[in-house]
């Protein structure tokens, strides 16, 4: 395929990029490229204008401080995977990337393009999600509007970004003592994308579950905190028969839909397997 043709700018600021993503309705930001710029080539959408964001400074850090771990949008998901400071703060962010693609992309895309592309299936949507990350989003003014992952994926490659918008930085809170994780997704083969994903955090009290997170990904239009089995867990010394309770649950509420490889009815079973797969594994291991 050949790419469709389109300007091109690399500006210097992000109130810059701001400005030129509100002038051009088409335009679409390029940070890592391992999401945007397979779907250019298949002409699968239309871009009239680039906006290259490698040239401004200070988009791409890993911070700690007391509550919150705050990743810039151009970090790379190998540089999360590998950093010492998130495998300690928020290890199933760490997790999440490490399993990200093949090396390639890990090494090339970025943590900011990854939620912004929005995929439902995205592994980085799902863990924010678990995760109750918060996006910070930058405005061509120089303002700032802060939106919860909950908020944040609205649908299909559709986000809260709105028109002369750009993800700025993600904050995490830290794990807290005798918080336990999961992650499990299912793929047809090493580093291809995922057909079901399932992250899940256990927030403990002792032996009892005082705060339980599940989301899944591959089972809509978007990214899902199954609350229902959630609440299935909270305030609980969880059972095996309360972790099947939870996957049956994430099962009943899962929609997906079929595809060129798996059928519909197929990912719907597998979202019990994978759920209750998380949720075993987050038990067997804590922080």
């Amino acid at each position: 395929m050949i790419l469709k043709p389109f300007e091109y700018s690399a500006p210097q600021t992000l109130e810059q990029a701001c400005q030129i993503l509100g002038q051009h309705e088409d335009a679409k930001v390029l940070a890592g490229g391992q999401s945007l710029l397979p779907i250019m080539k298949l002409n699968l959408t239309e871009v009239t204008h680039l906006v290259d964001l490698k040239k401004i400074p200070n988009l791409s850090f890993i911070e700690l401080n007391k509550d919150f771990l705050v990743v810039g949008a151009l970090t790379t998901h190998a540089e999360v995977a590998n950093s010492d400071v998130v495998k300690k703060a928020v290890p199933l962010l760490a997790e999440t990337e490490s399993s990200v693609g093949h090396p390639l992309v890990r090494n090339r895309g970025t943590i900011g393009g990854s939620i912004s592309h929005c995929d439902p299936a995205g592994d980085l949507c799902v863990t924010s999600l678990a995760l109750d990350a918060s996006m910070t989003i930058v405005r061509s003014d120089n303002s700032r509007r802060v939106v919860p992952a909950q908020d944040f994926f609205l649908g299909t490659f559709t986000t809260a970004l709105e028109r002369g918008e750009i993800l700025e930085k993600i904050s995490f809170p830290v794990f807290q003592r005798r918080t336990r994780y999961g992650f499990e997704k299912l793929t047809l083969g090493h580093g291809d994308f995922p057909l079901i994903l399932a992250s899940v955090v256990l927030k403990m009290d002792e032996k009892r579950c005082a705060d339980a997170a599940i989301a899944l990904g591959g089972v809509s239009d978007r990214a899902l905190r199954i609350e229902r089995a959630e609440d299935a867990l909270n305030g609980k010394d969880i059972t095996t028969d309360d972790i099947d309770g939870a996957a049956r649950i994430a099962e009943e509420e899962s929609k997906p839909e079929s595809d060129i490889d798996v059928s519909a009815e197929y990912k719907k079973k597998m979202v019990r397997v994978f759920v209750r797969r998380a949720l075993t594994k987050a038990l067997e291991r804590s922080t």
